[in-house]
């Protein structure tokens, strides 16, 4: 009769132990996103944008340095954003970009629904374009748009 018990005991105790080791690995992952973001940004959302863009345009592949999200602040930052043409000749140069007023949660589904966008605004320090076909370049400084307005 002793040993069912004590069985018992063992089977509760390692229910118990893998409980709490999924309880640690789900905090732990759900703090790296709240306090250190840059890890799963540049890491998973930002491969996700440039394949997505490949798709969309397969003749202009687009390099995003390194995202940063700031989780209070709804706002994401991305270093320097750059787009090649199929001969990899820089044709789009965006430095010090940023998207504010997008939620978590709409990066972790995939992207806003068309009337999440409203409250968005865009931001980014300098912008390069090449004129195809031309001898030109445009440059803008200090880029602010926001959808509301």
């Amino acid at each position: 009769m002793r040993q069912p018990k004590s069985r018992k005991r063992i089977l509760m105790i390692v229910a118990a132990s893998i409980i709490a080791a999924f309880a640690v690995i789900i905090l732990t992952t759900i703090g790296l996103i709240i306090f250190n973001p840059d890890l799963f940004f540049n890491k998973y959302l930002k491969e996700k944008v440039e394949a997505r863009f490949k798709e969309i345009n397969p003749d202009n592949p687009v390099h995003i340095h390194s995202l940063h999200y700031h989780f209070w602040y709804n706002e994401i930052d991305a270093d320097t954003i750059n787009i090649y043409n199929k001969d990899s000749v820089l044709i789009y140069k965006i430095t010090e970009a940023s998207l504010s007023g997008i939620k978590f949660l709409q990066l972790i589904k995939g992207g806003p629904d068309t009337n999440e966008i409203s409250h968005y605004i865009v931001e980014a320090n300098s912008i390069y374009f090449r004129i195809p076909n031309s001898d030109y370049d445009i440059n803008f400084k200090k880029f602010h748009f926001s959808f509301s307005e």
